[in-house]
């Protein structure tokens, strides 16, 4: 791979010089390079999900969107009290993507995953004190009324129709698929209807947070050309076309003149994108003139996506979302052993399946707070201590690349 880059690379090899941290992360220990990568190409695209509350809601009652865990509980309360809300705050709990980014775990310090702590070592959150304090606020609102009931079994559409009809007045979701679909879908049955972003929450008033959701430049996907292929030269040329300043901008823009046109040197999408005049969303529009793969080998831009978040609350929302001290808690992209790799599998299936079974129990109350530190420690006699070894050597490794 690197002597493909080498000869027939120039773009991508050109950025990576320019970006060496970049760099450090999409090659293993010893230096090779393992794939074309999708890179996140700026901190605005970093985060992607957050808190979401009826704005409208809040204006009506008198309230502030919430903060602190102590203001969401009074929202959350006035909304079953005042607003009948049934299931006052919702969101798709079966979304891995989501429950491993849960706000109300974050505002304990911790995630049900493996994070980086205080002291610059990996440690796992489901096993940390934080957590159990998370799962007894939910427990807590799940008793109170104040969390949705079927919070476990829910689907995606099911929480779309309770954020929209009134049934729920908070959740927690993706800025497009989320905030933005919802936004509309409510809009055409309540024009008042407004969703807000709310920031990722604290235990003390002030604070800012410690943690939220939070990717890496680069997150693990791109492209490779297998052994089998018969033009290796021409398969590389074809993928470094889209690291120069042409192909990043057909990436992401699409046509120029159809899709975008240049005002300056900013590129502005086109009514034939905006505005569909078949109907087609944005993204749908988009799929005619640009890849519609969202994690493909390309560098991904700041520019698109400020466009592509048509609403201004989606726009506020990503600069909310991202007041975090989230940086210097992420795991980056260590590169453990194939051998290491296959042990930490055969440990974490039956970690991870435990643990989602025992937290579901400690939410819904049919496992007392009593049997934490039995918990605790059968996730640890299950090969904690050994993930977490590997885990901080391969972190080692990445640091002194």
């Amino acid at each position: 791979m690197n002597e493909v880059i080498d000869q027939y690379c120039p773009n991508l090899k050109a950025y990576l010089a320019a970006n060496p941290e970049i760099d450090k992360m999409i090659k293993t220990d010893d230096g090779t390079y393992y794939c074309f990568p999708f890179i996140r190409g700026g901190d605005t695209l970093l985060t992607s999900m957050g808190l979401m509350i009826r704005g409208d809601w809040l204006t009506e009652l008198g309230l502030e969107v919430p903060e602190t865990i102590e203001e969401w509980e009074t929202v959350l309360t006035a909304f079953k009290e005042q607003k009948g809300a049934t299931a006052p705050f919702t969101y798709q709990y079966a979304s891995g993507g989501l429950t491993n980014n849960n706000p109300f775990a974050y505002a304990f310090g911790v995630t049900r995953n493996f994070y980086i702590d205080d002291s610059g070592k990996i440690v796992y959150g489901a096993v940390q004190e934080g957590y159990k304090e998370y799962l007894q606020l939910m427990n807590k609102w799940m008793k109170a009324g104040l969390i949705d009931l079927d919070l476990i079994t829910l689907t995606g559409d099911q929480v779309a129709a309770k954020i929209t009809n009134g049934t729920a007045g908070a959740s927690f979701a993706y800025c497009g698929s989320g905030l933005g679909n919802w936004t509309s879908a409510g809009q055409a049955t309540d024009p008042n209807y407004v969703l807000v972003a709310a920031p990722y929450p604290t235990t003390e008033k002030g604070a800012t947070p410690e943690m939220g959701q939070r990717d890496n430049n680069y997150i693990g996907t791109g492209s490779a050309i297998t052994t089998s292929c018969e033009n290796v030269e021409l398969a590389a040329r074809l993928l470094d076309y889209a690291y120069s300043e042409e192909g990043s901008m057909l990436f992401n823009f699409g046509e120029e003149g159809t899709s975008y046109t240049m005002s300056g040197d900013k590129a502005i999408f086109t009514d034939e994108v905006l505005n569909n005049p078949e109907g087609l969303s944005m993204a749908h529009a988009l799929s005619n003139y640009i890849r519609a793969h969202y994690n493909g080998p390309f560098i991904q831009r700041e520019d698109y996506a400020e466009q592509y978040y048509v609403l201004d609350t989606q726009k506020e929302a990503l600069q909310i979302w991202s007041n975090t001290n989230m940086a210097n808690h992420v795991v980056p992209p260590v590169t453990a052993t194939a051998d290491e790799s296959k042990e930490m599998a055969t440990y974490m299936a039956d970690i991870e399946k435990y643990r989602d079974q025992q937290t579901i129990g400690f939410i819904n109350g049919t496992i007392s707070f009593d049997e934490w530190d039995n918990y605790v420690e059968t996730i640890n006699g299950m090969g904690l201590d050994k993930v977490l070894e590997i885990q901080n050597a391969a972190l080692g490794r990445y640091n002194s690349r």
